[in-house]
């Protein structure tokens, strides 16, 4: 819309060039001083950050990595997503939550955070129960 509307004059260019302007280009217009592509990415983040404080208060992590494509972005929205986290979730839940941008390549944050979530599975207090009476992690099949 930025750039069909030409508010965003780098954006325009690259929608007359490569017919797609991808998020990519936005962070890029966004570092060359592009107010326009500044503005929707400052949008962008207060609205990720709003949805983020929702899940933060209601499973109230100790650490919230984000990844993808938002990392390439994070001098231009980090600070904003914080800020509309601990302005709009819980307290509590903020009070010592860590909020970064992972370390890994793009394509191996997902499979990561994957892998956390099954092991936060197994080593949960409900499997640990299992696990110590069956003397296995193994999880019993489904019925």
């Amino acid at each position: 819309m930025l750039a069909e509307t030409r508010q965003s004059p780098a954006l325009a260019a690259i929608l007359a060039t490569s017919q797609e302007v991808r998020p990519i280009d936005v962070t890029q217009a966004a570092a060359q001083g592009d107010q326009a592509a500044r503005a929707l990415l400052q949008r962008t983040s207060v609205l990720l950050g709003g949805t983020l404080a929702t899940l933060v208060s209601f499973y109230n992590p100790a650490e919230l990595v984000l990844g993808g494509g938002i990392v390439r972005a994070k001098e231009h929205v980090l600070d904003t997503i914080r800020e509309a986290i601990r302005r709009r979730a819980l307290p509590l839940a903020t009070q010592n939550l860590r909020i970064d941008v992972a370390a890994l390549p793009e394509e191996l944050s997902g499979v990561t955070g994957a892998v956390h979530l099954a092991l936060d599975e197994v080593f949960s207090a409900a499997s640990l129960e299992t696990w110590l009476a069956a003397g296995s992690p193994r999880m019993p099949a489904a019925q």
